[in-house]
């Protein structure tokens, strides 16, 4: 038999009630393809790439701690 259910807080609900006796077991099959994940939920390196394209970059910060603007842009409102 197939039911139709959804995750929440992480626990599997179904959407109808059933009445499964304690122990049964039981395969879940996800209805949608996860994006980029494996048979065995894992990802691949490509598909990693492409998810998270600047992983690995290296980060410039020349002068993080001089103002965005300079000072004398700077207005006071009296």
């Amino acid at each position: 038999m197939t039911y139709k259910g959804h995750v929440e807080n992480g626990a599997i609900v179904l959407d109808d009630f059933v009445a499964l006796p304690d122990g049964v077991t039981v395969k879940v099959e996800l209805a949608v393809e996860l994006f980029g994940a494996d048979e065995d939920g894992t990802e691949d390196a490509k598909t990693e790439s492409a998810r998270f394209p600047l992983r690995g970059m290296a980060y410039r910060y020349d002068a993080p701690l001089d103002p965005a603007v300079p000072e004398h842009e700077w207005a006071v409102n009296s």
